[in-house]
């Protein structure tokens, strides 16, 4: 067969793709045909396209995101099977915290505590926190947008700090509201900074009064999600039990760069706001 000669039907039959799945690829620029019939439209296909076409096919039975499959059928050989491997290990990430959430779920279902398989019971602990004055930018966001917003806002509010004498503390982000796949919060990003200090320009400064904390210190691997719900729901079921109830919105407060500690090194407290009932 000569090139070009292979009309899509042909060519869907011999690579495993249909049709719908090839006019798709080739808008995505993924799979172009060899030619396009000037006239009619119709598109042809050779057979030196079938190895690339067959391994999309095996790509997308993987699961793998068509944005991916792109990126990794233009790579050479070798970079592409690292490529994969990396994109696999992501996903059996992915598998292992699904699995730690629907564990979590089914045990609240059933009324019991049901922790992930790499999660350890948590210690509730209490502290007194003195009147704070915090810089801080707030904004409207969904799960997906937090770490990135996290990351960019710690960076200005450390350079900004400087124009006020430095900070004065740890990060602290104040969830105003619900963040997930369907809430947007708002989320505060805070650093304290010396107190008494005045807003300069249009920064956002405000005090928390002196209050007391309930708050368990985590791990890295705690950190990470499913698991960190785990322990919000550990310290929400705390306060009643133990004579206190919630007196401000929940804070992840963080001690340097959680990326490069140890799996053994304290790198967070989730903390609550309480005051006794008793």
């Amino acid at each position: 067969m000569s090139k070009g000669d292979m009309s899509i039907s042909a060519f869907s039959r011999r690579s495993l793709l249909s049709v719908k799945a090839l006019r798709l690829y080739d808008e995505m620029g993924l799979l172009r045909p060899d030619s396009v019939d000037p006239s009619s439209g119709y598109r042809f296909y050779r057979e030196g396209q079938l190895e690339r076409a067959r391994l999309i096919s095996l790509l997308r039975r993987s699961g793998m995101p068509l944005a991916e499959i792109r990126e990794i059928v233009g790579l050479p050989s070798i970079e592409a099977a690292e490529a994969l491997a990396l994109w696999w290990v992501r996903e059996e990430e992915e598998y292992a915290a699904r699995k730690d959430l629907v564990q979590y779920i089914r045990g609240s279902m059933l009324g019991v505590e049901v922790l992930a398989e790499s999660a350890t019971p948590y210690q509730v602990q209490l502290r007194d926190v003195s009147p704070t004055t915090y810089l801080y930018v707030t904004r409207k966001l969904h799960g997906p947008e937090l770490p990135v917003f996290i990351g960019s806002s710690e960076s200005w509010l450390h350079e900004r700090a400087e124009v006020y004498g430095g900070d004065r503390g740890r990060v602290t982000v104040v969830f105003q509201g619900v963040v997930d796949l369907d809430s947007d919060g708002p989320v505060d990003v805070c650093l304290p900074i010396a107190p008494g200090t005045q807003p300069l320009d249009d920064d956002l400064i405000r005090i928390e009064a002196a209050h007391t904390h309930a708050y368990v210190s985590l791990t890295r691997p705690q950190v990470a999600f499913p698991q960190i719900l785990q322990v919000y729901h550990a310290i929400r079921k705390w306060i009643p039990a133990n004579g206190y109830e919630i007196s401000g919105p929940p804070r992840e407060i963080y001690n340097g760069d959680l990326f490069a500690a140890d799996s053994d090194q304290l790198v967070c407290d989730v903390a609550f706001p309480v005051r006794s009932t008793r």
